[in-house]
C-alpha cells in the first residue's frame, strides 16, 4: 500500500501545476477496496480505491482519473459537502464505525451529472497540459461501461478495510448520480477531437510500463512510452 500511495501521489503532483486554485494543498490516499472508484473531499484530499488501481492500464489513465477528482476540488464542487469533512474529523482515525458511516454517506451523496461532466472536461485538460495521452480518459470509461459492477468481497479485518467496504456498499447509489460511462467517453472523445488540430504533432506520454512498475514518469521517463499525437 505505501508504494501505491507514493506512486499515486507522484502522478498527482504532475497535475498540481495545472489547477486554477493554487492555494489548495492536495493529499493523495489509497483505500483497500475491490470497487472501481475514487473520490475527493474538501481540503484537497483525493482517495483512490485499489480496485480502480487494478483496473487502470497506464499512468496516463491514472492522471485522467486524478485530474477528474482534483477538479471536483478545484471547481468548488466539494464545498457543498464540507460538513462531511467535519464528520470525518469527529469520527477519529481509530473509530472504525464512524469512518465507515462517513465513507458510506460520502459515496452515496455523489455530485450532479453536470458537475461530473464538468470535472471530466477539467481533468482531461489538466492531464493533457501535464503531457499525458489525451485518449486515456475515454479509454477508461469505455472499459468501465463493460466492467463496472463486477466485484468480489472478503470480510474486513482493519478499520481502513471497513472504510473500503462502506464505500463499496454505497457505490450503486453513488453511480446513479453519474452520467453513463458511454456518455462520458463520448464527451471526452469529442473534446479531444475538437482540439486535434492544436494537439497534432504533440509528443504525449502513455506510461504502461511506468504503471506496471509503479515508477512515475517524473522519476523515469521512457522513450518507448512516448507517442506523437
Amino acid at each position: 500500500m505505501p508504494a501505491r500511495r507514493s506512486y499515486v501521489a507522484a502522478v498527482g503532483a504532475e497535475l498540481i501545476p495545472h489547477v486554477n486554485r493554487k492555494a489548495i494543498r492536495y493529499h493523495f490516499h489509497v483505500i483497500r477496496s475491490p470497487e472501481i472508484n475514487a473520490f475527493a473531499i474538501p481540503g484537497g484530499h483525493i482517495y483512490v480505491l485499489t480496485g480502480l488501481l487494478d483496473f487502470l492500464h497506464s499512468e496516463a489513465e491514472l492522471a485522467a482519473i486524478l485530474g477528474h477528482e482534483m477538479s471536483h476540488v478545484d471547481l468548488r464542487h466539494c464545498i457543498e459537502r464540507y460538513q462531511y469533512e467535519l464528520a470525518l474529523k469527529k469520527a477519529g482515525a481509530g473509530d472504525a464505525a464512524g469512518l465507515a458511516t462517513f465513507a458510506h454517506n460520502l459515496a452515496a451523496l455523489g455530485y450532479t451529472q453536470f458537475q461530473e461532466l464538468e470535472a471530466d472536461s477539467s481533468g482531461e485538460r489538466m492531464a493533457i497540459e501535464a503531457g499525458y495521452d489525451p485518449d486515456a480518459a475515454a479509454a477508461v470509461f469505455k472499459r468501465m461501461e463493460v466492467k463496472f459492477g463486477e466485484t468480489s468481497r472478503t470480510p474486513a479485518a482493519t478499520p481502513m478495510g471497513e472504510v473500503g467496504h462502506a464505500v463499496g456498499e454505497a457505490i450503486g447509489s453513488y453511480f446513479q448520480t453519474h452520467p453513463p460511462s458511454e456518455e462520458r467517453a463520448r464527451q471526452l472523445s469529442e473534446m479531444v477531437a475538437k482540439n486535434r488540430g492544436r494537439l497534432a504533432g504533440t509528443v504525449v506520454y502513455v506510461g504502461v510500463a511506468n504503471y506496471r512498475g509503479r515508477i512515475p514518469r517524473s522519476e523515469e521517463e521512457l522513450s518507448s512510452e512516448k507517442r506523437v499525437y
